[in-house]
């Protein structure tokens, strides 16, 4: 485990989960759904070949890119997770591959400075498709914003697509 992912308060194996008590749990439920989620093998040029990693490590990886303050750094955590021609999607905006999303995530931390990305469940996946709810919080550790990302995985295990969504679902009108 490397000094990022204490930071996330994330394990080998699981995700962050605010428990009801004081501090972090560390959730390491990943549901499992065959050799696919298991293990990906990686082409991508920032992951060495023969790298395996299952589909919450790439979560992790995409989470700890959005705390990350030096583009470089955070060009290489999106190696991990990112496809070079992924999509971006929130009710903020749209933009395509790595370099893009390297660009969007510095645009958004300078508007939010100190403030951090925290992934709070366990990565629910079925076939290709995965969701995870993450919040934005703020240097005091308050919420600032919660969500949900949607996302598809490409063939090779990087994430091809994250469709973000903004705060709870409303209720359903009478």
């Amino acid at each position: 485990m490397t000094g990022r992912d204490e930071l996330l308060g994330a394990n080998d194996a699981g995700l962050v989960d605010r428990g009801p008590a004081s501090g972090p749990t560390v959730v390491a439920s990943v549901r499992k759904r065959g050799a696919l989620a298991c293990a990906r093998m990686s082409a991508g040029r920032d992951r060495d070949q023969g790298d395996v990693m299952t589909t919450a490590e790439i979560v992790v990886a995409y989470g700890a890119a959005w705390n990350e303050d030096d583009d470089v750094a955070r060009h290489k955590l999106l190696g991990q997770a990112w496809a070079d021609d992924a999509v971006y999607c929130d009710p903020m905006g749209r933009v395509e591959g790595r370099d893009g999303l390297v660009a969007h995530i510095a645009v958004t931390r300078a508007g939010f400075p100190g403030h951090r990305i925290e992934v709070v469940s366990s990565v629910d996946e079925h076939d290709v498709y995965l969701r995870f709810a993450w919040e934005l919080r703020d240097p005091d550790d308050s919420m600032v914003l919660e969500g949900v990302d949607f996302g598809v995985l490409a063939p090779d295990g990087h994430l091809a697509s994250i469709t973000g969504f903004f705060g709870p679902l409303s209720p359903r009108a009478a």
